[in-house]
């Protein structure tokens, strides 16, 4: 697998556009569905907004073609802020 991202540090804090290349189509789906997997869990971390933290994943897109999975997502500053301080 071959992994590519880029980024920036504009507003809400980190942008990510990424590529994940696998050797065949099946594993792109997989590896697409798990991506989506990540960015549902990190919206069950909205739960954690009664204690101030809520989920610094914002926006997850993530799309597979061929033998390539993408993603683009934005992680909010303030948020990746409090759960690095936290742990």
């Amino acid at each position: 697998m071959n992994f590519r991202v880029l980024g920036n540090f504009q507003a809400p804090g980190v942008n990510l556009a990424g590529t994940l290349s696998y050797p065949d189509a099946a594993s792109a789906a997989a590896g697409a569905e798990s991506l989506r997997g990540v960015g549902q869990m990190a919206g069950a971390m909205n739960v954690l907004a009664i204690f101030g933290l809520g989920s610094p994943v914002k926006d997850l897109q993530v799309q597979n073609r061929d033998s390539d999975a993408t993603f683009v997502m934005a992680v909010d500053g303030q948020s990746l802020v409090r759960l690095l301080g936290l742990l």
